[in-house]
């Protein structure tokens, strides 16, 4: 690759020709370019709004793909070994959501495409101890107010979410923002989510889906062939930067469906013991799943 990259996001692009790679991080610095990457070759890709890591990327169909970050969409165009992203930005989401798990889901009922953005972390109580910013970068930093939001029947209030461009060099401590060539440094909390945000595509409105059960983050999805099915993977983790590698993780299966953009997460049957950290989803071609599956010791 032109530049090594932690924290990209990428999808396979031009009928399975290259792989688009996207945002990142390298040499303590976030990343605003993209690369296409082929077998034995890569390229500068078009250049992202903004720097970004903990984004979504998720590809609906050969000529469409979504881009997320924070509270922010977009959409890109793919044609004819070209990626442009759309003159309009997306809509706005509620939350500003890093590292959340994304995907796509065709609505049974009415076949609109949903773009799915379940868990994450949202960045809250913000503390800066050295701002250099100009009047016009406060003006362009947008904030939400405290507010009051239900979760299983009860009431969290003066969260106090903070939406704006940032990004952020720890989850959970000091951070470092840079933006318009200024730094702001302070501190900074993250609290892990458990709701989901689904994007509809047809009339480009952000839904409230259903929530999982615990508060989640990076956790590996994936859409079923079919389309109808949102697949993820939540672990028994209660945090995602626990540094206990030793603990025994259990991992449970969780699939999203909608109908008549009403949607729902069913628990499968498929709990998977002695699980590994930061897994990967993947299908397989059938004939590669014939006779004896060995089991990992």
């Amino acid at each position: 690759m032109i530049t090594p990259r932690e924290w990209a996001r990428s999808i396979v692009v031009f009928k399975g020709m290259m792989l688009w790679v996207t945002g990142g991080r390298y040499n303590g610095s976030d990343l605003y370019t993209t690369e296409l990457v082929t077998t034995h070759s890569a390229m500068p890709g078009p250049n992202l709004p903004f720097s970004m890591r903990h984004h979504c990327l998720v590809k609906i169909n050969e000529q469409k793909a979504i881009l997320q970050h924070a509270n922010h969409t977009w959409m890109y165009s793919i044609h004819d070994k070209e990626i442009s992203r759309y003159a309009l930005q997306g809509p706005d989401l509620p939350l500003s959501i890093y590292s959340g798990s994304c995907g796509f889901l065709t609505d049974m009922g009415t076949g609109i495409d949903l773009m799915v953005i379940t868990g994450g972390y949202v960045v809250v109580n913000i503390t800066p101890t050295d701002r250099n910013l100009t009047e016009a970068e406060r003006n362009n930093t947008r904030s939400e107010e405290n507010y009051t939001r239900t979760r299983d029947n009860q009431t969290e209030a003066e969260k106090n979410y903070i939406r704006s461009k940032g990004n952020y060099t720890r989850e959970d401590g000091n951070y470092t923002r840079i933006q318009d060539n200024q730094t702001e440094t302070g501190t900074a909390k993250v609290e892990m989510i458990k709701e989901t945000l689904l994007w509809n595509l047809g009339t480009n409105e952000i839904i409230q889906g259903p929530t999982l059960d615990k508060p989640t983050s990076q956790l590996p999805a994936i859409t079923t062939p079919d389309r109808k099915s949102f697949l993820v993977l939540v672990d028994s983790l209660t945090t995602q930067w626990a540094e206990d590698f030793t603990t025994s993780i259990i991992s449970y299966l969780y699939r999203l469906q909608c109908r008549n953009l009403k949607c729902w997460w069913t628990k499968m049957p498929h709990d998977i013991h002695n699980s590994a950290r930061f897994q990967v989803l993947m299908f397989l071609p059938s004939a590669h799943c014939k006779g004896k599956v060995e089991q990992r010791q």
